[in-house]
Order: C-alpha cells, then structure tokens, then sequence
C-alpha cells in the first residue's frame, strides 16, 4: 500500500514538472508575430515578423497579403481597430521595398519630417497685428545679435522713431482719439457756460489723486497675472520638448526599431497638433497626413482631442512590445505622464482666462479716472492746449498697459509655436 502510495506521487510530481517545463519552453520560444490588443477604440493590432514583413510607420505587415497574421476573425472595428497597410513595393516616399525595412523606415521618417519642417517653415497663423515691423519679438527664436541688439543703448532712439508703426498705438489709437475729442467738448463748454456760474478757479478735483492708486494697484495686479501666464506657457512647452526628447531617447534605446520607429512618428507629430488646437487658424490635417498613414491619419483626425490620440498611440506602441523589462517600462510611462501633464497646462490656460470681473471692473475704473483728467485740469486753470495734450497722454499710457496685459492674458498668440513645434520634431528625428 505505501508503495503504490508513494510511486503515485512520485508520477504526479513528475507530470507537474515536465507540464511546467513545457510551458516555459513554449514562451520562451514563443515568435513575434503575436497581436497585443487593448481595449480602447483605436488602432491597436500590431503584427511583427522581423524575416517576412516590411514596416511603414505604425504598422508592420506581410508582404504576402495585407493583413497581418494572428488577428482573430470576428472582432468589432469599433473596439479593437486592426493597425495595418496594403503591402506595396515601395513606401509613401517611393523607397524600394529590396532595402531592408529598418532603413526604409528611418528613411521614411527622415524624409516625412523635413517636408513638414519645409511646409511650416513660415507660421501663417501668427497675428500680424500684434508684431511691430522691423522691431524685436517673442514669436521667433532669439540670436545672439538680436539680443545685442536689444540690449544696446540706441533702443531709446530707435523706439522714438518707430513709434507710429507700433502695434499698440494702432490698437488702442481710437479710445486715445475718443478721449482727447471728450476733452477738447468739455473744455469748450467749460469756457462758454461753466465759468458764467463759477467766478473762481479751485485747484481742481480731489477725486483723481485720491483713486489713482486704486487704478494703479489694478493695472498692476493685472499685469503681473497676465505675464504669470505668459511664463507658465512657456515653461509648459520647454517642458514637453524636453520630456519629448527623453522619451525619444528611451524609446530608440530599449525597443527595437520598427516599434522605436513607429513610436517616435507619433511622438514628433505632438508638437504641431498642440499647436492647432492652441490657434484656431491653424490645421494639422496636413502634418498627420504627411507623417502617418491614411488609416493612422484617418483615425487621429478622427478623434476629438489630436493631441492625446498621438500620445495614446504612441503609448499602445511601447506597451506592445513583447518581454519589456520592468524598469524601462516604468521610465517609459513616467514620461507619457509628464507629457499629458504638459498638454494639460496648456489646455487649462487656453481654455481659463484670467477672471472676467476683474478685467470689467479695471476697465471702468480706468474708464471714469481718464474722463475726470480733463475736469480736474480745467478746473485747475490750465489752457486747451494744456488739457488735450495731457489727456492724450495719460489715456495712452494707461489704456496702454491695460491693453498690454489683455494681450499677454493668451499667451499662445505670442509665443514662437511654429519654432517650438519644430524644435520638437528635430530633437526626436536626433535621438
């Protein structure tokens, strides 16, 4: 009895074992032309067989028929879309498929970006009426010689003598107009019909050394915000191309090439789409169209939010890489998370002004001290001359920095995209 007791454990044992051993051969022999799907309505399939395929950006397929291998019959296209291309002999930019297809797709992706570099070499979407013509800028790139030149001490001169091209002397020229005419009616009334019931000039209204401060401390305050989002904007996109370039320089090291490939196609392309969606002048439709390929354009157009569908893609692709360590992985998504960080920044500035009261209230205020300015000088004694120079000043100056600080107030308008944009696709072609 203890025998057979004893031989029966022994034979279970045994089969437990070599069923293990089994396994284990089988996964690690295990080939790489496995679907790796996720539940997401996008395109998700990915089909790899590094000795039978040829690979044109997102997609990797077989050069005996157009679909990949491994995809189960059946399955919705709305939940699980299939990621592939009809087989061709050369790719989108005419490469001969007898290359092999690493570096046809470097090639590919090299030639994909400098016709997008070349097609957006000049920003169309830029507001011509916020730049001075032929004085310095923030919606390009500085040199060396444009900062010496802003710094150099003839700037006083050179500002005196370009002062009618200024764009905020255009923009604000009516209200400036508005106010001297509002002086020079008030100033001849005063005269005509005021001074009949008034036989002694006063030293003019208090009311207006009383409340500039108040007007003062508003303007500021409003400046002073609208520049905080002026800088935030900027440290948002240093930031995504920094965490852009990273995650390029993670991806090209630790996947192979048609997944490093495909990953960084998207990754490059995050930059344009941001900017489209910051400046509503602005299409993407012809960079997707350019870089990716017709079901991966058709599919990211398709999408509310081109931005995050890039970023989404591009996260599919890393995390259908087969036997992924743990730790490259984890590097990998740390930086996805900083970048939808980035976005987010951007959004929430694009999308929350500053308060709307407080811009409304600071136009009042400022509104009803300006129409005291010619009051209180001609119940001062000065001259007409005197009252409408002063008025036109003091209301540019004013509504000036007012209107400064609506301009900063959305700071995308201002801030060099196109370069930033570019930047971005340059520092990921690089690594």
């Amino acid at each position: 009895f203890f025998f057979i007791y004893y031989m029966t454990s022994t034979l279970k044992t045994l089969s437990t074992l070599l069923l293990l051993a089994t396994v284990c051969q089988s996964w690690t022999t295990k080939p790489l032309n496995t679907v790796y799907r996720a539940p997401f309505n996008g395109p998700l399939s990915i089909s790899f067989s590094a000795s039978t395929t040829e690979s044109r950006g997102f997609g990797i397929y077989r050069r005996s028929s157009g679909i990949p291998s491994g995809i189960p019959s059946g399955i919705s296209s709305g939940i699980y879309r299939k990621l592939y291309l009809y087989s061709s002999s050369k790719d989108g930019f005419g490469c001969d498929s007898q290359h092999s297809y690493q570096q046809m797709t470097l090639e590919s992706c090299i030639k994909s970006f400098d016709i997008v570099l070349k097609l957006r070499s000049i920003d169309l979407s830029r507001s011509s009426s916020l730049i001075s013509k032929g004085e310095s800028t923030m919606t390009k790139f500085w040199t060396h010689d444009m900062w010496i030149r802003h710094q150099n001490a003839s700037r006083y001169f050179r500002h005196l003598i370009k002062w009618p091209q200024s764009t905020t002397l255009r923009i604000i020229g009516p209200v400036c107009l508005v106010f001297q005419l509002w002086s020079f009616l008030f100033y001849a009334a005063y005269k005509t019909f005021i001074t009949k019931y008034i036989t002694t000039t006063t030293t003019g209204l208090n009311v207006l050394p009383l409340t500039s401060s108040a007007v003062a401390l508003l303007l500021t305050l409003r400046t002073n915000q609208s520049l905080t989002r002026l800088q935030e904007a900027r440290l948002a996109w240093g930031r995504l191309i920094l965490h852009s370039r990273d995650l390029a320089s993670l991806i090209t090291t630790y996947l192979p090439p048609p997944y490093s490939t495909a990953a960084c196609r998207h990754l490059a392309l995050i930059g344009w789409s941001l900017k489209a969606r910051l400046r509503p002048s602005e299409d993407d439709s012809d960079v997707l169209q350019t870089c990716l390929t017709p079901s991966e354009s058709a599919y990211i157009l398709s999408q509310r939010k081109h931005t995050v569908a890039l970023l989404r893609s591009a996260r599919v692709i890393v995390s259908s890489v087969p036997r992924l360590p743990p730790a490259p992985h984890e590097a990998l998504l740390r930086q996805f998370h900083e970048l939808n960080g980035c976005l987010g920044t951007c959004e929430r500035l694009i999308s929350s002004p500053s308060p709307p009261t407080y811009t409304r209230h600071t136009s009042r205020v400022l509104l009803t001290w300006l129409a005291f300015v010619p009051v209180s000088l001609a119940l001062a004694g000065a001259g007409a001359a005197a009252v409408q120079a002063t008025t036109l000043l003091v209301t540019y100056f004013l509504v000036g920095i007012d209107e400064i600080g609506v301009q900063l107030e959305q700071p995308f308008q201002l801030l060099p995209l196109n370069s930033l944009a570019g930047a971005l696709m340059c520092d990921v072609r690089d690594e």
